[in-house]
């Protein structure tokens, strides 16, 4: 019904956004990496990719800062069990790519990391969407823009994202500094100090 709306991000919250388009203002949904980019915008207006969804008991309108996310949203929400708070749990988690790499590792651990996903959706999940992505839907993301779970760098995205910096470019900033046996603080003191010298 609505692709996707173009206005000015008036108001945020933990797991939505407002936007006032044409005197209208629109409350959107969103995963918490697309709040964070959101956030991030300084261009006036943003431009937000949706989905309109119908339910027994909810009518609500859905955001994403990409097309990506907003499919991998439809793919996941149009399994069995999967509603769109599970779906947007897992996106707030972990970006597309991500998921497809622990889709294509069936790291049913991974995956129970994300608010209300336990065990036996966590593998429904793996199981459905395993013959739908092939590792070469990941093969040609560059290197910086992924990062092993549980790890020291793992963490230390968790910190920068905390602090209001967008996923992609925490992931980017953490590969360039991380050195062998490095812990979370001097990590995410490194990629603070590498963003600052970049301003």
């Amino acid at each position: 019904m609505y692709d996707y709306i173009k206005g000015t991000l008036t108001e945020t919250s933990d797991d939505a956004i407002v936007v006032e388009c044409a005197g209208i203002g629109y409350t959107l949904s969103v995963s918490y990496n697309s709040l964070i980019h959101f956030q991030n915008e300084r261009s006036g207006a943003i431009k937000i990719y949706t989905v309109f969804s119908v339910r027994e008991n909810a009518v609500e309108l859905f955001g994403f800062a990409d097309k990506q996310e907003r499919a991998m949203f439809e793919t996941l929400t149009n399994i069995t069990k999967v509603g769109p708070k599970a779906a947007m749990s897992i996106l707030s988690l972990y970006t597309p790519e991500q998921l497809v790499s622990i889709v294509n590792t069936g790291d049913v651990k991974s995956l129970t990391r994300a608010a209300g996903i336990g065990k036996k959706l966590a593998e429904t999940v793996i199981f459905n969407l395993k013959d739908k992505y092939s590792q070469a839907d990941s093969a040609d993301l560059p290197s910086y823009e992924q990062i092993d779970m549980g790890t020291v760098k793992d963490e230390a995205l968790m910190a920068l994202s905390s602090l209001g910096f967008d996923r992609t470019y925490s992931i980017k900033l953490i590969n360039e500094v991380y050195r062998e046996g490095m812990d979370v603080e001097e990590i995410v003191g490194l990629s603070l100090r590498s963003a600052g010298d970049e301003k």
